[in-house]
This record gives structure tokens, C-alpha cells and sequence, in this order.
């Protein structure tokens, strides 16, 4: 990499400090929404209440009219999946300066971290995701789920372009529609617009974070998307992470309306436990309408944000089809998925159930295998998914 001279780094160095780094925004609809165009909640969550709780942006999506959907199990049964497809590197990278990168060798400053995120956007190239993809999206085929919730699901936009340099969902899309398999998408956005250095010049960098719900065509639906208040701030970059959830109420056949609703929660107890609360007060498990709630809830079972979540009233599907000493782990490969073996250690990917409306026929990991790995050795992504089939009581 050819990097320039010193008076030209510390002319750089200014001209990135002048450039402040733009905390992230969702996309305008869904900016200053109240929760009262939520779904009903009419039952307080008996999980604890977050200190200084503020109510959660939300944003409804109108129906689309189209035919209810027709299922080829029966009447009452639904097949849904999680899978985190990983953006492929560790985006804790930006947190500290790279010893290996020369514009860090003098410690943090707004020249060293854009020299790490043109690094760590070097590495989300590398990992390959067009071949990813196609393991994934043969893995979704297998099981043939109605609903996918998906974690991770990354955009990115570099020097202002209008055709984004990278874009899974669309290489997702396409490798399913391959395979014959058709999805209406609902996508939970998180922008951040942050410059990287590549040694030369300063780029204008928008990374989008998404959250997506994939629900097979011909289902009838309403669609709700929010935001948690209580977000993950690095105040020395001036970033925030944010994070939040969709929520769809489907109709099956036979008229039976389920809500699905797919999140990713934040990694530390800090911040786990009190957007898992934010969740259950817009959606108990008590509600009246029978809920499917699927995602990355980093959180092992017992533990913060699952706690809160089976409190409120929901139940695990693994821990009701598995029981506890089947381990279950989904979480994580090496950061660059080159690892021999399965190094899955926690269970933090989950299927809940509100208590009493399902039975659950089956629950499984899925990508956890060494046949799972592709033809360069790799895994797909540092998570497994996990895939249920429920029946309505």
C-alpha cells in the first residue's frame, strides 16, 4: 500500500478532523414516529424497566394486497429461520488503532481510525460474500422457511456513488431466487457515514447495517420497523450504534393472523438487557396474538436480554424441544471463517415462541457442520442458523 509523506499525512490528518464523523440515522420515514403506531401492547412486560426508558421509534408499513398465503403443511403451521450472515470482519476493529497500519503508529486519531475502516471494508471484500451466499442460500433452501429473520445484512456506498460497491441482500436475493425461492423483503436500516484513508486519499464511506425480514410471497401483511433508545456510543469516534427490530403480522391460511418479529440486540449486558425491555413493552408475550420472535439476541439463555425475554412470557423453542444439555451453540467462527473445526461455543441465536401458542415439531441448528463449509475450506459466516417448524395450537 503506498502511503504519502509525512506533510501530506499531517494535511490529511486536519482535513479528516474538520470532517466530523456522522452519528447514524435510519432512513427519514422512520425518524420522529411515535410508539403509538406500534402494535398493541395491552399488557405490561414483566421484565424490569430500563432507568430513563424512553419510548421506541416506530414506523407501520402500509399492506400490500396480495393473496393470503397458502401453506403446503397445513393450516396451522409456519416454518421460520434465523441466520446472522456475518459482515465479514470484526467491526470492533475501529474501536482502538491497528499497530500494523502507519497512520496509527502515533495512537488514536481521526487519520488512524479511517486508515482502520478503509481496513476493515479491505476485509469485508475479501470475505467473499458472493460465494458465502450461495452456501447460505443453499442452507435457507434445505429447510424452505416461510419467514427468514437475517442479522448483518450489509450496504456499502463509497466516494458518494449512487450504485453501492457492495450490497448481501441483493447477492442473497438473487442465489435464492436461483433455487426458486421468492421473498418479499422488509428492511430495518442503520446508516453511519464514516471516511477511510487508504494511503493516498480520503474516501467518503456510508455503511449500512440492516436488519431484514424475508417473508414468502403471497403473504398478506402489516409491517412495523423501530429503533431502540438505548444505542452503543463511541464518543471518541463519534459513532453510535443502533439497533432495533421488524415486526410483520401475517395471516396464514385459513385467516390465522401471527406476528414475526426479527431483532438483533446489542453485544454487552449494558445494553442487551435494556433494548430486550424496550422490546417486550412494545411486544409482551402475553399479547393476545400469537408471536413468533427470531433473531441475534446476544445473549446466552439465563442471561440478560434472553431473561428478560422469557419473563415477559415467551418460550424458548430449543430449551422446550431440546432441553438444556443439548448445547446448541450458533456463535462464532474465527473472524475470517478459515477454521478447521466448528468453533461454536454459545447459543445466542434463538426462536421464541409466545407461552402456549405453538408446539414446536422441530428445532435445529443449521450450517454448523463440517460439510457445511465451502469449497475454499471457509464457513459462510461466524454464526449458524437456526430453523424451527411450529404448529399453531
Amino acid at each position: 500500500m503506498s502511503l504519502c509523506t509525512a506533510d501530506e499525512a499531517n494535511s490529511l490528518k486536519a482535513d479528516v478532523s474538520t470532517k466530523a464523523f456522522n452519528s447514524p440515522t435510519t432512513f427519514e420515514p422512520t425518524k420522529n414516529l411515535k410508539a403509538s403506531k406500534a402494535p398493541k401492547a395491552p399488557k405490561a412486560p414483566k421484565a424490569p424497566k430500563a432507568p430513563n426508558e424512553a419510548k421506541v421509534a416506530v414506523r407501520k408499513i402500509s399492506s400490500k394486497s396480495q393473496k393470503s398465503f397458502k401453506s403446503t403443511r397445513g393450516k396451522k403451521e409456519l416454518k421460520v429461520m434465523s441466520y446472522n450472515v456475518y459482515w465479514g470482519a470484526d467491526i470492533r476493529r475501529i474501536f482502538q488503532p491497528d499497530p500494523e497500519l502507519q497512520a496509527c503508529a502515533d495512537g488514536p486519531s481521526a487519520l488512524c481510525l479511517a486508515s482502520v475502516v478503509n481496513k476493515v471494508y479491505n476485509l469485508f471484500m475479501a470475505s467473499e460474500f458472493n460465494l458465502r451466499a450461495k452456501y447460505i442460500a443453499s442452507i435457507i433452501a434445505k429447510k424452505d422457511p416461510t419467514v427468514i429473520g437475517l442479522q448483518e445484512v450489509l450496504k456499502f456506498y463509497r466516494n458518494d456513488q449512487n450504485v453501492p460497491s457492495l450490497d448481501y441482500l441483493e447477492i442473497l436475493l438473487h442465489e435464492l431466487a436461483e433455487k426458486g425461492l421468492e421473498y418479499d423483503v422488509i428492511e430495518n436500516s442503520y446508516v453511519y457515514e464514516i471516511p477511510s484513508f487508504d494511503g493516498t486519499e480520503l474516501i467518503s464511506n456510508k455503511f449500512i447495517d440492516r436488519d431484514v425480514l424475508l417473508l414468502k410471497k403471497g403473504i398478506k401483511k402489516n409491517e412495523f420497523v423501530g429503533t431502540f433508545n438505548q444505542t452503543f456510543s463511541v464518543p471518541s469516534f463519534g459513532v453510535e450504534f443502533v439497533r432495533g427490530f421488524i415486526a410483520a403480522d401475517i395471516k396464514l391460511e385459513g385467516k390465522q393472523r401471527v406476528r414475526v418479529i426479527n431483532t438483533h440486540l446489542e453485544v454487552t449486558g449494558r445494553f442487551n438487557t435494556p433494548q430486550a425491555v424496550e422490546l417486550m413493552t412494545l411486544f409482551p408475550g402475553e399479547d393476545m396474538i400469537p408471536t413468533v420472535l427470531i433473531g441475534d439476541f446476544n445473549a446466552r439463555p439465563g442471561e440478560n436480554g434472553h431473561k428478560v425475554i422469557i419473563d415477559a412470557g415467551y418460550e424458548d423453542t430449543w430449551l422446550t424441544k431440546r432441553g438444556s444439555l443439548s448445547p446448541g451453540f450458533t456463535c462464532c467462527q474465527d473472524e475470517f471463517l478459515e477454521n478447521d473445526d466448528s468453533e461454536l461455543f454459545k447459543r445466542i441465536d434463538n426462536v421464541f415462541v409466545s407461552s402456549h401458542d405453538f408446539k414446536v415439531k422441530s428445532v435445529m441448528v443449521v450450517g454448523d457442520e463440517k460439510d457445511d463449509t465451502m469449497t475454499n475450506g471457509k464457513w459462510n459466516s461466524d454464526h449458524a442458523g437456526i430453523a424451527a417448524h411450529l404448529e399453531l395450537h
